[in-house]
């Protein structure tokens, strides 16, 4: 009997993320960005359930990155697309977490590292390469930051409607 109930719990459990802040995620869509002739990065979002039901925690969004970045590049590029997907968002609330972002994710990404942003209760968790490397505690910003990949009118629109789980 408890190498049926063990099986279960095995099957039950594959295709299922590690957990992260004791959720346990399962895969809502997933689109590569590529730009010109460039790939930048595989993108993956993930939620309870494995459907997407609007922007509301807990979510998980995972970047893997195929090209190298400089975090200075990353902050302009997300400075942009937050004007752009959430231009309600107070320009100095924005700034300060866009400095605070600037402390905590690395100097640069290179090809083969992750970065992931959990959408929370309380704002939003960053990883990197799979460890925790800071805290967003504006739930306002956490949206706006995530709703750039899965906002209708974000700058890739046939990328945010693949990680929906829309095509």
């Amino acid at each position: 009997m408890k190498v049926v109930a063990r099986l279960v719990t095995l099957l039950l459990t594959l295709g299922a993320t590690p957990l992260l802040a004791n959720t346990e995620y399962r895969l809502v869509g997933e689109a590569r960005l590529s730009v010109l002739f460039w790939d930048i990065y595989d993108a993956a979002l993930y939620t309870g359930d494995g459907r997407y039901r609007g922007i509301s925690a807990p979510m998980l969004l995972k970047l893997h990155y195929l090209r190298a970045i400089e975090r200075d590049d990353l902050i302009d590029a997300t400075r942009d697309e937050l004007q752009q997907v959430a231009p309600e968002l107070p320009a100095d609330q924005s700034d300060l977490h866009l400095k605070q972002l600037s402390r905590i994710w690395p100097s640069e990404i290179a090809p083969g590292d992750s970065l992931s942003f959990e959408l929370t209760a309380t704002g939003g968790t960053f990883r990197f390469n799979e460890q925790p490397i800071g805290h967003i505690d504006d739930t306002r910003f956490a949206k706006a930051f995530i709703a750039i990949w899965l906002a209708d009118d974000s700058s890739y629109p046939h990328l945010s409607r693949r990680l929906r789980g829309e095509s």
